[in-house]
C-alpha cells in the first residue's frame, strides 16, 4: 500500500511537469525557469512548515520548500493581502518544484502550505477619530457635533513596513436626518484597502449642570455650575440652558450633580414664610404709608402673595421684594389702616 501511494504521488509531479511554469506576480517564464534551474544541482528538497508567515510583499520559493539553496529568495508570486493568507495544496506545490527544478516529493495527498502575511491593525478609535475629524471639518460652521458609526466590527490591517495613515473620502452627511456614509482608505498601499462606514451625528450643545448635591432650600452659586455638553435631541424645552436661571436660584426638591436641570426643579429663594409678621409698603408719589401684616403664603422675591392686616383682620395682595416687605396699591390698604399709616408718615414727617 506504502508503494501505491508513493508511487501514485510520483504520479503528481509527472502530471504537473507538463503544466507551464507559475508566472503570476513574478514566477518565472519557461525560458527564465531553465535557467533558475541551472543556479545549482539538482537535489532532493521538503515542503517547508506547514503554516509561514511573511512580512513582505512576494512568496519566495524558500517560504514553500526547505532545503532550496540559492533559489530560496526566488520570487514566485504575490503575498496576499496583510492579514489575510494563501494556500498552497499538493498540487500547485508540485506545479511550482516542477517549474523552478526543484525536486520534492510530497508526504500525503493532504500536503500544503499556508503563506500567512503579517500587518499591523488600524484600531477602530483610529479609524472613528479620523472620521470625527473629518466630519468636523465639514460642519464646522454649524457647531459641534458627536459621530456614532453603527457600522460594526470594521477595521484595516497594513502592511508592517508602512505608516499607518488613513484617509477620508466621499463623505456625504444628511443635514436633516444626520445619517452619514463615508469611504476610509489606506492610500499607501499600491492597491489601497477600503471600508465603507455608515452613522449619524448628532448635534451637541453646552446646558448648564450642577457640580454637587444640591438640597432645596440651599442657594445655587456660580462655583456650583458647570457646562457639559449633551446632544441636542435630548435636550428637552424644559431643560435650563441659560446659567441665568440657575445662579441664585435654589431647587424645589434635592438635584445630583452632572445632570441637566429641568425649569420646575428650581424657584427663586423664600423670603417670606407662611405666617409670618410682615411690614405692608404703599408708596405713592406724595407719601409712603406702612401697616403690620400676617403672611398667608410663602413668598420669593416678585411673588405676589396674600397677607392679612393685623388691624382690619383683610385680606390683601402684594408684592415680595428683596428686603421682604410687600408692596401693596392704594386699594389693598384698608380704609381704617390708611389713617392710622397717614398719621405715622406725617409725624415721620416732620
Amino acid at each position: 500500500m506504502k508503494h501505491f501511494i508513493r508511487i501514485s504521488l510520483l504520479t503528481v509531479a509527472a502530471a504537473v511537469a507538463a503544466m507551464p511554469a507559475i508566472a503570476a506576480g513574478g514566477g518565472a517564464s519557461p525560458g527564465e525557469a531553465s535557467e533558475i534551474a541551472a543556479l545549482e544541482p539538482t537535489k532532493l528538497v521538503s515542503a517547508s512548515r506547514d503554516r509561514v508567515t511573511i512580512a513582505g510583499a512576494s512568496i519566495h520559493l524558500g517560504d514553500l520548500f526547505s532545503n532550496t539553496g540559492a533559489k530560496a529568495g526566488i520570487v514566485v508570486e504575490n503575498a496576499p493581502a496583510p492579514g489575510a493568507q494563501a494556500v498552497f495544496d499538493v498540487y500547485r506545490l508540485a506545479a511550482i518544484a516542477q517549474s523552478y527544478g526543484l525536486v520534492w516529493q510530497a508526504r500525503s495527498w493532504g500536503e500544503k502550505v499556508v503563506i500567512e502575511r503579517s500587518g499591523q491593525i488600524v484600531p477602530e478609535e483610529q479609524i472613528v477619530a479620523t472620521l470625527r475629524a473629518a466630519v468636523e471639518k465639514e460642519l464646522a460652521a454649524e457647531g459641534r457635533f458627536e459621530v456614532d458609526v453603527v457600522t460594526r466590527d470594521f477595521g484595516l490591517t497594513l502592511p508592517v513596513d508602512m505608516p499607518a495613515v488613513i484617509n477620508v473620502e466621499g463623505l456625504r452627511i444628511h443635514r436633516a436626518s444626520g445619517q452619514f456614509t463615508a469611504t476610509v482608505t489606506a492610500p499607501a498601499l499600491p492597491s489601497p484597502q477600503r471600508i465603507t462606514l455608515t452613522g449619524r451625528v448628532h448635534r451637541v450643545i453646552e446646558v448648564p449642570t450642577l457640580t454637587r448635591r444640591i438640597s432645596a432650600g440651599d442657594i445655587i452659586g456660580r462655583e456650583d455650575v458647570q457646562w457639559t455638553s449633551l446632544r441636542a435631541e435630548r435636550v428637552g424645552r424644559n431643560v435650563v440652558t441659560d446659567i441665568d436661571r440657575l445662579l441664585g436660584m435654589t431647587p424645589t426638591r434635592t438635584l445630583v450633580a452632572g445632570k441637566s436641570v429641568l425649569a420646575g426643579e428650581v424657584q427663586a429663594p423664600r423670603i417670606v414664610s407662611k405666617g409670618s409678621v410682615v411690614l405692608m409698603l404703599l408708596k405713592t408719589p406724595h407719601m409712603v404709608l406702612t401697616s403690620k401684616g400676617t403672611a398667608l403664603e410663602h413668598g420669593a422675591r416678585g411673588d405676589t402673595i396674600k397677607v392679612m392686616n393685623t388691624q382690619s383682620k383683610t385680606v390683601i395682595e402684594g408684592t415680595v421684594t428683596s428686603t421682604g416687605t410687600i408692596e401693596v396699591s392704594v386699594a389693598a390698604f384698608s380704609p381704617l389702616a390708611i389713617p392710622q399709616a397717614a398719621s405715622a408718615a406725617k409725624t415721620a414727617g416732620r
